[in-house]
């Protein structure tokens, strides 16, 4: 049986594309088909809106997910899901449409996979220098059928989602924003 870790590796290389990066600390296990996960998930990669909407209605524990999934010659994606303790991010972009340049979504692809890492970093100053109370979490939507949107995400409360063309750089840009000029904490529940 082959690793999991070498068989999504080789399946992102055969499509051009880096693939996530999960330190050799954590298990990679198969959701199924072209799809992989740091733990078990009880969701299809191509289930957006049950990822996006289990961050608000649940504490699921942190995790990273990614992956190919889709049906029809519109309707496939490339997917990466991954939850923090200070960001949760959601990406799923069509892939390998007749409709869509592979080259133009590579490029997309890779560099909303470098924003992840920014925000991830961000995010993190941001909970250390104690402007982002415990419990809070900035959360990134990004898909090509749902649309885009990100939020501040509170356990327990309704997300405020702000819908927007480019949520991941709006929301790197407010937590930058946040991070060199806020003083004391600025989210308050």
């Amino acid at each position: 049986m082959i690793d999991a870790r070498i068989e999504a590796a080789e399946l992102f290389a055969a499509e051009g594309l880096e693939c996530s990066r999960i330190p050799d600390t954590q298990p990679l296990v198969r959701l199924g088909p072209a799809a992989y996960a740091t733990r078990p998930l009880p969701w299809s990669l191509y289930d957006f809106q049950d990822w996006v909407s289990a961050w608000s209605t649940e504490q699921p524990a942190v995790y990273r997910a990614f992956g190919f999934a889709g049906h029809g010659f519109l309707s496939n994606a490339v997917h990466y899901y991954s939850l923090g303790n200070e960001l949760a991010f959601a990406m799923q972009l069509r892939w390998g449409s007749v409709a869509d340049d592979p080259d133009a979504v590579r490029r997309r692809y890779h560099g909303l996979m470098k924003l992840v890492g920014t925000l991830e970093r961000t995010a993190a100053q941001l909970r250390a220098s104690g402007k982002l109370p415990a419990g809070l979490r900035l959360a990134v939507a990004h898909s090509s059928f749902h649309g885009s949107r990100w939020a501040w995400l509170d356990r327990g409360s309704e997300p405020q989602w702000i819908v927007t063309r480019e949520a991941a750089v709006e929301a790197l840009s407010q937590t930058v924003r946040l991070l060199r000029d806020a003083r004391e904490p600025v989210l308050e529940r």
